[in-house]
């Protein structure tokens, strides 16, 4: 099948990295998966009671012989915010980047998370 007319090819949405949060007793810790990113090119933020995860992936053309031919790999910007409980201490959020996948742990002091049933409508 072709896929003319549907915008497999040429896709115009912003490239979203994946993320897992996870709940230990005394944290949040947020990964995210960002291949092909280099380190000085992430920035992390905390700001209004949300952790903000921005960067760019630039597309690299090393050797101009050799051309992509086809590629389903996202490039540019992006951006993640992901909501953070009250009381988080600025100062001991530490980040770290490995292999392509950057984690974020945000201490979060004892009795800041709570659950709440929602009624679904």
């Amino acid at each position: 099948g072709s896929f003319a007319g549907r915008g497999y090819w040429g896709m115009s949405e912003a490239w979203l990295p994946e993320i897992e949060v996870r709940r230990t007793p005394d944290a949040l810790v947020i990964t995210a998966d960002l291949p092909g990113i280099r380190r000085e090119d992430i920035d992390i933020e905390l700001m209004d009671g949300a952790l903000r995860i921005a960067g760019e992936r630039s597309m690299e053309h090393e050797d101009e012989q050799e051309g992509v031919v086809r590629s389903e790999r996202r490039y540019g910007r992006f951006e993640r915010v992901i909501p953070l409980p009250d009381g988080v201490d600025a100062d001991k959020v530490t980040a770290r980047f490995a292999d392509g996948v950057l984690e974020v742990k945000v201490p979060v002091p004892e009795g800041t998370v709570t659950t709440r049933k929602i009624a679904v409508r």
